[in-house]
């Protein structure tokens, strides 16, 4: 079982977690299930399952390195970015319908054929992002079409 002590700016006892005894996780700590069912606390950035706060500063002899910690911030906005994207798909895909509708019975009007095409150029360079080359520190968000054209 591994004990996480942690402690304030000058060193102090600020709490303990040890794993397995359900204690709330530390901030920027995350907790998994291991194999014999016990968790282990991570310190966001860390490798070790174990260590301490020492003045206000996370101990650890397996720290990552810079490319790894290039490569986790890069993921990192990886994830926020498809998890915007995600969001705003959604909500392309909310007025899409409609205006798609009214095509597929042949009842559009010309402002509902101009919208239908703008709201699914937007959900073309929504689905491109990931194309632009300063992707995923530096994005060209495209602009949402606006409901009445």
């Amino acid at each position: 079982m591994n004990r996480i002590v942690e402690l304030d700016q000058s060193g102090r006892f600020v709490s303990d977690f040890i794993e397995g005894i359900g204690l709330p996780t530390p901030n920027n700590w995350t907790a998994d299930i291991c194999p014999d069912g016990f968790f282990a606390g991570r310190y966001a950035g860390s490798r070790s399952i174990s260590g301490e706060w020492v003045k206000g500063a996370w101990v650890d002899d397996k720290a990552l390195s810079d490319q790894e910690l290039a490569d986790l911030k890069c993921a990192q906005l990886v994830s926020e970015a498809m998890s915007k994207v995600d969001r705003l798909l959604e909500q392309a895909a909310l007025r899409i319908a409609p205006l798609q509708d009214a095509v597929d019975i042949d009842e559009e009007t010309e402002d509902e054929g101009v919208r239908l095409k703008a709201w699914k150029k937007y959900r073309v360079a929504l689905n491109r992002l990931a194309e632009q080359p300063g992707y995923p520190q530096d994005i060209d968000w495209p602009i949402t079409p606006t409901s009445s054209m």
